[in-house]
């Protein structure tokens, strides 16, 4: 779960960005007609010194979010660069800022995981962990996003007990918080499921799905169109369909009707005869 939008002081990303240019400008480079746009962007990154002049809140938040951007379009060169210059203006960081701290170390943690640096995702995980329940509390719904990121991370490397206490936490505060059918409760216990089902621990996985009602109504919701389609090919299969139906007979018009019926009554004067 990546921090995205939380009640920051996001969206002066462009303004950073103009500072930037004109802060600092690029080493010589070849004419603008010569190279192409990627190949110019690239030079302008290989230029660029560590960003010591960003200070203000606004800035750093807006640089978060570029580094975000990044990571969302899977540039982990990139977002892992902008992560740590706005790491290094945060480290001392206190009252709301430190709120973004925790979100920063969240962030890069999870940028570390999808790139299969455990070992480097650990550490900024529980640090994260640690700041969010200072600024929040340890009941608070932001702290339970951590140890469900903390408890993926603890199943991927073998540690099931701690998976399995951090996922159990987790699911506690949100449900305390928002209630058994709130979407972010419903979500993390499809998680929990899915995770206790890998630890081949079913019947506790069931019950954890009978218990939020998310067993059947959630799964039907979502294939529920193609299972009825794959159970009417393979009634297809084990009993052809016969049509009975007769044909349906066309309705004659009246003046039809009218010259049959003449028809008739002629045909039987004639055999009377």
């Amino acid at each position: 779960m990546n921090d995205s939008n939380d009640d920051a002081l996001w969206g002066m990303t462009g303004a950073v960005l103009r500072r930037l240019d004109a802060k600092v400008k690029p080493k010589k480079a070849a004419p603008a007609a010569e190279k192409d746009a990627d190949s110019q962007a690239d030079d302008v990154k290989k230029s660029f010194p560590a960003i010591s002049f960003i200070k203000s809140p606004q800035e750093i938040n807006s640089l978060h979010k570029l580094a975000y951007n990044y990571h969302a379009q899977k540039k982990y060169a990139d977002a892992e660069r902008v992560y740590r210059e706005v790491l290094l203006r945060l480290e001392d960081a206190q009252g709301p800022m430190r709120e973004e701290l925790a979100r920063l170390l969240n962030n890069l943690a999870r940028l570390y995981q999808e790139q299969e640096k455990y070992a480097e995702a650990e550490p900024l995980y529980h640090r994260s962990l640690a700041i969010a329940e200072e600024c929040y509390g340890k009941e608070h719904p932001k702290v339970a996003r951590r140890l469900v990121n903390l408890a993926e991370l603890c199943f991927v490397l073998g540690r099931r007990a701690e998976a399995d206490d951090s996922y159990k936490r987790a699911l506690a505060i949100v449900e305390k918080e928002y209630g058994p059918k709130h979407p972010d409760t419903l979500k993390i216990a499809r998680g929990f499921a899915a995770v206790l089902r890998k630890m081949n621990r079913s019947a506790r996985a069931e019950a954890l799905e009978v218990r939020f009602k998310i067993s059947r109504v959630i799964y039907e919701r979502r294939t529920g169109k193609l299972r009825r389609s794959l159970e009417r090919r393979n009634n297809l299969k084990k009993k052809p369909v016969r049509d009975n139906r007769q044909p349906r007979k066309r309705r004659a018009s009246p003046t039809r009707r009218y010259s049959e019926n003449l028809t008739t009554i002629w045909r039987g004067g004639q055999d009377a005869i």
